[in-house]
């Protein structure tokens, strides 16, 4: 299972991996408890061997992406149509077409429907050690308001601001922390976990 409170980790193996993604994916925008426990379900009750992945995607040819959609809704993962379609898009990317998660880039994640400029960098800054780019999320974004920085309330959609507000986030950030660990830290700090 996820542990949102340690979820930096450069180390995972393929199929922790996997199950990253697929949090990464179902998190967006809804609370991180929750939803690491609601994946953990979900990946258990789907009897995932070693590719949570090839699980989703076998299920969704055997018993079709509808139903699949459902077990979302049981576990609590919303929007469970358009997230279902998002994570058998993921299966299909890493288990039909060969995207490797250890080293794909960030421009390879985003070619996954559903899988935005927010995902994506959240994905690889918090599972490589080489990749330290900012996840602007609602706590960051008010950390940025907080500062005096005109931020929006919610993520940018153009790639150009994104990247203005988050070479702004990266001025803030203290010496010798890395930008996982200060985004870590600012989750714990606005999030009151």
């Amino acid at each position: 299972m996820i542990n949102v409170n340690t979820v930096t980790n450069y180390n995972r193996t393929g199929y922790e991996l996997e199950e990253f993604l697929v949090f990464s994916i179902c998190v967006a925008n809804k609370p991180a408890p929750r939803i690491a426990e609601s994946v953990d379900k979900l990946l258990k009750d789907m009897h995932w061997q070693a590719h949570p992945l090839l699980s989703i995607r076998d299920y969704c040819r055997s018993q079709g992406v509808k139903r699949f959609a459902a077990k979302l809704h049981h576990y609590g993962i919303t929007p469970h149509n358009q997230k279902a379609g998002f994570l058998y898009d993921a299966a299909r990317a890493v288990h039909n077409k060969g995207l490797m998660l250890r080293t794909c880039t960030l421009e390879q994640l985003m070619e996954i429907k559903g899988v935005s400029h927010k995902t994506a960098n959240f994905f690889l800054t918090h599972s490589r050690e080489d990749y330290d780019y900012p996840v602007l999320d609602t706590h960051i974004l008010k950390f940025l308001r907080d500062c005096g920085v005109d931020a929006p309330m919610a993520t940018p959609s153009s790639p150009k601001r994104y990247k203005e507000l988050a070479e702004e986030f990266m001025r803030h950030v203290p010496e010798g922390c890395s930008v996982a660990d200060y985004d870590l830290y600012l989750w714990r700090k606005y999030s009151g976990n």
